[in-house]
């Protein structure tokens, strides 16, 4: 499989060896024979009492070294045959990913509770993260343990800008999957027909895509997408990360917000 990605950012914390989202990023770096760069996440939070007593300090780093940690990427790196490059960085992990990201075709990272399991964003994070970054995002869900592959696909498609532009970044991603579903969910009588429209654009970038339609509530959307990626047992979406408010502060939508806290498989998204 050809992909147009040569370079892939991922968080990673004190456990690169089982790091899913370093797992997924090396899984398509091997893919695309992209090089990946580790982000560490000793991009520090820093605790609420420290920042209530105004203190510039900050604690020293706890854990594995900056070398053994280098260094057991690096070994997972030659085991799939990357290229891999170690970058240490504080700050906040949403403003360093952005930073870094602006060197980079896709940024991966993982859904979790970083008080538990260092390396990953909250879902909040990842949104906010979705909605600064240039090149695509990579969502993996929290303990992701499945082999990434890229047979199945679902696209969630409602005519939107971020959907068109998501669709347009995993263009790679598409061409390479052995079937793509492009679902719409629209509410009881609105619309009768699939858009045979982004049927046509994705054929003209050799994607065949079988496209359908759902008919739900607006509240019922987020449930019948993820349903129907159950159903085709896909291993991956691709959904437009979008907002109501043209505030820095976007609230995000329902569907972009459910995704991000509840799905299961990587979602690859785009603002």
């Amino acid at each position: 499989m050809t992909m147009d990605v040569r370079s892939v950012l991922v968080l990673v914390g004190d456990d690169p060896a089982s790091s899913p989202a370093l797992s997924v990023a090396l899984a398509v770096g091997r893919l695309a024979g992209a090089g990946v760069t580790a982000l560490h996440s000793s991009v520090w939070r820093e605790p609420s009492w420290v920042a209530d007593a105004g203190s510039a300090a900050k604690a020293p780093r706890q854990g594995p070294t900056v070398e053994a940690l280098d260094a057991a990427f690096q070994a997972r790196c030659a085991a799939t045959g990357a290229t891999g490059r170690w970058v240490e960085d504080r700050g906040d992990p949403v403003e360093r990913l952005a930073v870094h990201s602006l060197y980079a075709d896709l940024v991966v990272v993982e859904r979790g509770n970083p008080a538990v399991i260092d390396g990953t964003l909250t879902a909040p994070e990842a949104g906010r993260l979705a909605l600064m970054v240039g090149p695509s995002l990579l969502i993996v869900p929290p303990g992701y343990g499945r082999e990434f592959a890229l047979r199945r696909v679902l696209v969630g498609w409602n005519r939107r800008r971020e959907a068109a532009r998501a669709i347009r970044s995993a263009l790679p991603l598409l061409r390479g999957a052995e079937q793509v579903v492009v679902l719409s969910v629209c509410a009881p009588g609105r619309d009768d027909r699939p858009d045979q429209r982004i049927a046509d654009y994705l054929a003209a970038h050799q994607v065949h895509a079988d496209v359908r339609i759902n008919f739900a509530a607006e509240f019922e959307a987020p449930g019948a997408i993820l349903a129907q990626a159950h159903a085709l047992n896909a291993d991956a979406m691709v959904m437009g990360a979008y907002g109501h408010s043209r505030s820095f502060e976007t609230v995000l939508g329902g569907v972009t917000r459910h995704m991000l806290e509840n799905a299961d498989l990587p979602v690859w998204t785009s603002h």
